[in-house]
């Protein structure tokens, strides 16, 4: 997904966007900018289909503050390029990919209002089925579908009801 980072005026951008080579590459450009706002829109069926596969999200999973393993959901943080253009602030049905194999899981894209004041933007996982380490290691989430906005909760037993509903709405998804 290369041509989908946000910084402008680049020379990666200006490749894919098509300036400084001639009209033909502004027009063949379009493409690229109607996935952009696809993703800008969390139009991730749609952009998935543009793609021919499912728009990704790569990095090394970081240290968070544990909270969702004490609330026996414990999930993997990732905090992309900040290049990187993401869809809008929310929860996500995902997939996974760790080392050799694929999982399916539940993303939120955002700033984990209820819980930090941080104003530091990431994609936290939940991975289905399984159980091990992950902190250090190289992942890839799919985002696959939109399913609700993030948004910050009057306490974190209201956070975990809903986190609750959001993995058991990924257990039905297909």
């Amino acid at each position: 997904n290369y041509g989908c980072y946000q910084r402008r005026g680049g020379r990666d951008y200006q490749r894919h966007e098509g300036r400084g080579r001639g009209d033909h590459q502004g027009r063949a450009a379009e493409p690229e900018e109607k996935r952009r706002q696809a993703v800008r829109a969390g139009e991730m069926e749609k952009v998935s289909f543009m793609l021919g596969s499912p728009y990704r999200v790569s990095g090394k999973v970081v240290h968070g503050r544990q909270l969702g393993r004490k609330l026996g959901m414990p999930t993997a943080n990732l905090l992309p390029d900040e290049r990187k253009l993401l869809p809008p602030n929310g929860v996500y049905y995902s997939r996974a990919e760790l080392g050799e194999k694929s999982y399916r899981g539940i993303s939120n894209v955002g700033y984990k209002p209820t819980v930090s004041e941080d104003k530091i933007l990431g994609v936290e996982t939940y991975l289905y089925d399984f159980e091990g380490e992950v902190y250090d290691r190289d992942m890839t989430v799919e985002l696959l579908a939109f399913r609700r906005e993030e948004r910050a909760f009057g306490s974190v037993e209201a956070l975990r009801r809903q986190i609750e509903a959001d993995v058991e709405a990924g257990r039905n998804f297909s």
